[in-house]
C-alpha cells in the first residue's frame, strides 16, 4: 500500500521534480469526499495467481517518459501542466 504523499513524491521525482519545485497544496475535503481508498488485488491473486510485472514506481516513471514525448515533445504543443506554481510555468 501506498500513501498519496508516496505517490506525489514519485511522481514529481518522475519530472526530476521535488515539493521545492512545484508545492502541494493541501485543501480541507469537500464534502462527500472519501477519507480512505484502497486498491486490493489479493482476490484477483489468489482467483487467477496473476503478479504485476511492473512495480508502482517503474510505472509512474513509465507513464511520466510517454507524457513528456507524447505531450511536451512530441506534435502537441499545449503543456499539460500550466499550474502558476509548476516549476515549468515559473520557466516561461
Amino acid at each position: 500500500s501506498h500513501s498519496i504523499n508516496e505517490i506525489v513524491d514519485q511522481v514529481l521525482a518522475s519530472f526530476g521534480l521535488t515539493r521545492d519545485d512545484y508545492p502541494v497544496k493541501y485543501e480541507p475535503p469537500s464534502p462527500g469526499d472519501q477519507r480512505h481508498i484502497e486498491a486490493d488485488n489479493r482476490r484477483l491473486v489468489a482467483a487467477t495467481g496473476w503478479q504485476p510485472a511492473v512495480s508502482l514506481a517503474d510505472g509512474i516513471q513509465e507513464t511520466a517518459r510517454w507524457a513528456r514525448q507524447t505531450w511536451l515533445e512530441g506534435p502537441v504543443s499545449t503543456p499539460i501542466i500550466s499550474e502558476a506554481g509548476s516549476a515549468a510555468a515559473r520557466a516561461a
